[in-house]
Formats: structure tokens, C-alpha cells, sequence
């Protein structure tokens, strides 16, 4: 069973070198003492063939190194390093120095950890944004209101999940029934009722 299986490897392995054109393998093997010698003769083919192979493949990496540098250079994906001096004024004003932007950002941090808080420009943003979306009118009334208070969160805070800021409106007014028309006029009206709510 194993000389068998033995048998079919190599079946197997002389159909792969074949489609792979490494080699012509010979006709299939009849006798056990005769597959014993073109085996070692089938190993020494191999490793003669796997040295050369070796050397093929590494020239032909050094090929394909070459080539990729040359496109690489072709395509110029490189930045082309220039002088800032010789573009326009206009131009260089919008550039910003290393050396100016570093003492920015060092003027930056030492104001936070004076401070010892920071307070982003996205909650700003996002207020001025829901006072501006709709007018109150007079018969609407704001509750739940975020009064706008100056505080700044410590850096660990920054992350940590808060309640939302909602501006919510409910609109409110005078309901004439009978009743307030009887008892109530325009100079001393009936008290508001909610006829709406709006919630953003």
C-alpha cells in the first residue's frame, strides 16, 4: 500500500512539473527496483533545476525592481522638493512656516495647561446654529433651554458622553371657548394653553 501510494505521488508530482514545463518527466514507472534509481536521479533533477530556478527568479526580481523604480520615476509620485522663495507673494503667505506653526501650536498647549481645560469649537458651532434655525415668535415659548455658560471641559471630559443640548419649542395660546369669553377679553386674556410642540 505504501509503494503504491508512493507510486501515485509521483504520478502526481511528474503531471505538475509537466504543466508547469520544468521538465519532461518519463513514462510511468513499472518495477520497484527501477523506481528506486529514477528517483534519486529524479532528486538530484530537482535540486539541480530548483538551483537554477533560484537564479532566474532572483534576476528576474532585480528586473522587476528596476522597472519599478523606473515607472516610480516616470510617474513622479515623489514630491519635487523647491524653494518657497521663488513662488509668488500670494503664494507665500498662504504657506505656513514649520518654525511659526511650532510656536503656535507650543503657545496652544501652554494655554491649556494653564487653563487646565479646553473648550471645542463644535459645541459653539452647534449652538449658533439652533439659535439661528427658527425665530420665536410671541406665542411661543422655549423650554427646556440651554443657557449658554462658559464652561470648558478638562481634556478627560472631552470624550465622555453628555446630555444633548435641544431647543425645544412649544407653542402656546388662547383657547376662546365660551367659558373665556364670558370671563376673559383681549386686555385681560384667558392664561395660555400648549396648542404644539416642536422638538429639534
Amino acid at each position: 500500500l505504501r509503494d503504491r501510494h508512493q507510486l501515485t505521488l509521483k504520478r502526481k508530482l511528474q503531471k505538475i512539473k509537466q504543466e508547469q514545463g520544468i521538465f519532461h518527466a518519463p513514462s510511468a514507472i513499472s518495477s520497484k527496483s527501477s523506481s528506486t534509481s529514477t528517483i534519486s536521479k529524479k532528486k538530484e533533477n530537482e535540486n539541480n533545476q530548483i538551483n537554477s530556478f533560484n537564479d532566474n527568479d532572483i534576476e528576474s526580481n532585480e528586473d522587476l525592481e528596476c522597472k519599478c523604480l523606473r515607472e516610480y520615476e516616470q510617474g513622479r509620485y515623489s514630491p519635487i522638493l523647491f524653494n518657497i522663495n521663488d513662488l509668488d507673494l500670494e503664494v507665500q503667505k498662504r504657506c505656513t512656516d514649520e518654525t511659526d506653526d511650532w510656536e503656535k501650536l507650543k503657545q496652544q498647549r501652554e494655554s491649556v495647561i494653564k487653563s487646565g481645560s479646553v473648550k471645542p469649537d463644535v459645541e459653539d458651532a452647534f449652538e449658533a446654529f439652533a439659535r439661528s434655525m427658527g425665530s420665536l415668535t410671541a406665542d411661543d415659548t422655549m423650554i427646556n433651554t440651554v443657557v449658554p455658560m462658559d464652561v470648558q471641559y478638562l481634556w478627560s471630559d472631552k470624550y465622555r458622553p453628555r446630555k444633548p443640548r435641544v431647543f425645544n419649542k412649544v407653542h402656546t395660546g388662547y383657547d376662546w371657548n365660551q367659558y373665556n369669553k364670558k370671563h376673559y377679553d383681549t386686555d385681560n386674556p384667558p392664561p395660555k394653553t400648549v396648542q404644539g410642540y416642536k422638538f429639534n
